[in-house]
């Protein structure tokens, strides 16, 4: 004998099981813009995050830290060379 489903239940199993396998393949998906869109209170990222590569603001960010590098540099006093003992 065996078990017996009824016709309903096979109509179920295929969007149900669409729908398992739809959202198993949606979160191997590497993009970060659901992640970006969470909240700080959330556990999403924190507002002091530098931008990505790739973002409009990328380049300008890049440029910013490149010139505090050379600012930096300039504002240091020159080394003195060790007198010998």
């Amino acid at each position: 004998m065996g078990v017996q489903f009824c016709e309903g239940a096979y109509v179920m199993l295929h969007p149900i099981a669409l729908l398992v396998l739809g959202t198993a393949l949606a979160s191997c998906s590497g993009s970060g813009t659901i992640a970006d869109r969470v909240p700080a209170w959330a556990g999403g990222l924190p507002k002091d995050v530098p931008p990505r590569p790739g973002m409009p603001e990328y380049d300008a960010h890049k440029e910013r830290l490149e010139g505090r590098g050379k600012v930096d540099a300039a504002q240091q006093p020159a080394k003195k060379p060790n007198a010998p003992n």
